[in-house]
């Protein structure tokens, strides 16, 4: 990570006005819990309370005690009203180091295993006032994929609710204290500037546009703006539920329509198109640093894949690797077997599944999308086969 998070420390703190209510819920802490489900995100740390200083260090010695042997993929579910400035921006570092993901929502523990290591969710637990405000958001940016869409898809977030972001100035409680008052030097402007062009750095390596901040900054702190769904996907503070949708045509007549998304550190582009009455897929995957899941390996991945658990079956053709600076581009060629292209082009959610192991089953996840609301045009494909 390149930014300096310790020159955040000398600075201020974050407090949410949420923040000041949440006593009775404490620091953070975190448990490793599971709903009881045998899908992939069933089982996640739930992340629940106020964001101190000292978080970082209490999430670092909380995986040091876990069952984890990998942290590539863990998904942490965030609840809380804020905190630390410093403590978020660690704690966010964290996460994109460690390959993590992050969703907002909120969990009540029903009862514990006997290790005393996994405790069960309560399956009726709502969670109605989930949020990640003021400090959290930017504990939350850090995540690999970031979920915070409420319509996103509930197996990709263990079929939790999800709750708020919420943003709104950074601010001296100090100050705050006698806001009429000038309690401030001129030095403590110029730090105010020095803090926002780490945070505008920050945003910047997390891949988040700086209108994030900008929300943030026009806001009163002792108000909240509650991102809406709109904001979420052009900052890209939830990079996992949208998919930017294209359609090329080429002059042989063949007609490809093409997803663009994030999914575990990856960039990732789906073209789609019709061979045989039957649909091809090219998926360019780019990782930066280096791929975490490719073909070729011995867990024989994206080699078992079907479109839903019992759909048709999808072939590896062929694939090849190559790199781009520091990112490792994996391009792969699939063909779903078993269906006609006709049959296929009416789903509004192309799941991939392989459950021959849990490497695997991730795989095939991260190849999976969504059709954008309001889009047709899948049904193009059938009409200009090769």
């Amino acid at each position: 990570m390149r930014i300096c998070i310790t020159a955040l420390a000398l600075a201020i703190s974050f407090i949410s006005s949420a923040a000041l209510s949440a006593d009775k819920n404490g620091n953070m802490d975190f448990k490793h819990v599971t709903t009881g489900g045998n899908c992939l995100t069933c089982s996640f740390v739930r992340a629940d309370g106020i964001i101190t200083s000292e978080t970082p260090e209490r999430f670092m010695a909380f995986l040091k005690n876990s069952d984890y042997s990998n942290y590539s993929g863990v998904d942490v579910h965030l609840n809380s009203p804020g905190g630390s400035l410093t403590g978020g921006v660690r704690l966010g570092a964290i996460f994109r180091e460690l390959g993590i993901s992050t969703v907002v929502s909120q969990s009540r523990i029903k009862e514990k295993y006997e290790n005393s290591k996994w405790h069960l969710l309560d399956p009726q637990f709502a969670g109605d006032d989930t949020i990640c405000a003021s400090a959290c958001s930017f504990a939350f940016a850090g995540g690999v994929e970031r979920y915070a869409n409420p319509n996103v898809r509930p197996e990709r977030v263990g079929f939790q609710k999800i709750g708020r972001i919420g943003v709104h100035q950074f601010y001296n409680p100090i100050a705050m204290n006698s806001p009429d008052n000038k309690v401030l030097s001129a030095n403590d402007a110029i730090e105010d500037q020095r803090i926002i062009s780490l945070l505008l750095s920050y945003l910047k390596e997390m891949d988040i546009s700086a209108e994030m901040l900008q929300l943030a900054t026009s806001t009163d702190p002792s108000e909240m703006h509650w991102m809406t769904v709109e904001e979420l996907r052009a900052t890209k503070m939830d990079n996992a539920s949208f998919a930017t949708t294209f359609i090329e045509a080429y002059k042989n007549g063949v007609a490809i329509v093409e997803f663009r998304y994030q999914r575990m550190d990856a960039a990732i582009r789906n073209e789609i198109w019709c061979k045989d009455g039957r649909l091809q897929l090219l998926a360019t995957l780019r990782w930066k640093g280096g791929a975490l899941l490719k073909p070729g390996t011995e867990w024989q991945l994206y080699e078992n894949m079907t479109v839903g658990s019992s759909g048709p079956s999808v072939t590896l053709v062929k694939y090849k690797s190559s790199w781009d600076g520091d990112t490792e581009v994996v391009q792969m060629t699939l063909a779903v077997q078993g269906a006609e292209a006709k049959q296929l082009v009416n789903l509004r959610h192309f799941d991939f599944w392989d459950g021959s192991s849990r490497y695997a089953t991730r795989a095939a996840e991260q190849l999976s999308f969504s059709l954008p609301d309001g889009f047709d045009g899948m049904h193009i494909l059938p009409q200009t086969c090769q």
